[in-house]
């Protein structure tokens, strides 16, 4: 079973591609985690983790590490991670459990990346070999493109600013919600968050399945918790 045990990943893939060689040169430990899954019945119980899930070179050029969550929780019919990549591999069991659904997508990035290498279009219902290309080859901003071009969501539309957020419409059909938390960043322009936060919550509320990302190397995770709280208060 996927996401059954703590992963760690120390090769030159997927997300710890990130200042790989930097680190290795500088004798780091080369390698992030990646965490298992927990259900739980509660918010609350959504915790951190002391441990390294993303290392990346600031603008000094000094190398970073950057804690995550304690697991990958599975709350209602939300799933929430620390990376964004992970959302690849749990649209495509949606996608297996229930079919096809466009997505809304939440976020400061459009994480439209090319990816490391295609994503296999006809193994698209293959879980193990979305898991190890969710792992591998996605990054934390390379993890839509294969979703659209292999058919495991319709479309992705992209609210990107406060506006978006708060204009554009509800669907009236099924749809799955994606959010990165670093929308609430406190350094970014937020002259409505009192109504972004009431306004996402109900997208919550409508979508079918919702993904969502507490962003490690863009967001202080305290405050991504304070911020998921809000989203299911």
């Amino acid at each position: 079973m996927h996401y059954t045990n703590t992963m760690i990943l120390s090769s030159n893939h997927g997300n710890n591609t990130f200042a790989y060689d930097q680190r290795v040169q500088e004798t780091w430990s080369a390698s992030i985690s990646i965490p298992s899954k927990k259900t739980i019945q509660s918010i609350d119980q959504v915790s951190l983790w002391n441990t390294c899930v993303f290392c990346e070179r600031d603008d000094h050029g000094i190398v970073v590490s950057y804690i995550g969550l304690a697991h990958l929780y599975l709350f209602d019919h939300a799933v929430i991670f620390d990376n964004h990549n992970h959302a690849l591999y749990w649209w495509a069991w949606r996608r297996q459990q229930h079919g096809l659904y466009p997505v809304i997508h939440i976020d400061q990035h459009a994480d439209l990346w090319t990816p490391l290498k295609p994503f296999a279009r006809d193994k698209r219902d293959d879980m193990d070999y979305v898991w190890e290309y969710t792992q591998y080859y996605c990054t934390v901003g390379s993890f839509i493109q294969p979703a659209l071009t292999s058919g495991i969501i319709t479309s992705c539309e992209q609210r990107r600013t406060e506006y978006a957020v708060l204009h554009n419409p509800i669907p009236d059909q099924p749809f799955i919600l994606d959010i990165d938390l670093d929308f609430r960043d406190p350094r970014m322009t937020n002259n409505h968050t009192h109504e972004t936060i009431n306004r996402t919550k109900t997208l919550i509320q409508h979508a079918t399945f919702v993904t969502i990302a507490t962003s490690p190397y863009f967001l202080d995770q305290s405050f991504a918790l304070e911020v998921l709280r809000k989203l299911f208060d």
